[in-house]
């Protein structure tokens, strides 16, 4: 026997885990989030930042480490985190993420 159909369990399928600097986290999120919930809703896959606390008295600032900060992306599937995790990788590099604005052709 076995089942099938239903909804999958609670916990997302996939998930992966990827390093990028530090000083990269607020390339990532984008201004009040906007660049992190495009890409969440562009890839359907959730994407969380293991970032630093703000340093004592900027509450706006990041104490941004000289190293590498953890990426967490995970979801319902393999493509979807995938897309997400070259998103990612792409903005952490300096280059643009996806969908409008994105430059084609954009070489690193």
């Amino acid at each position: 026997g076995g089942g099938g159909g239903g909804r999958p369990a609670a916990a997302a399928a996939v998930r992966e885990t990827m390093e990028i600097p530090a000083r990269m986290i607020g390339r990532i999120i984008g201004k009040a989030g906007a660049t992190i919930q495009s890409l969440q809703e562009t890839t359907g896959a959730h994407i969380s930042i293991d970032s630093p606390p703000p340093a004592p008295g900027r509450l706006s600032e990041y104490a941004a480490p000289a190293g590498n900060v953890q990426v967490v992306i995970t979801g319902d599937t393999a493509s979807a985190v995938s897309a997400a995790k070259e998103a990612v990788r792409r903005l952490a590099a300096g280059g643009p993420g996806l969908g409008p604005g994105s430059a084609p052709g954009l070489l690193r």
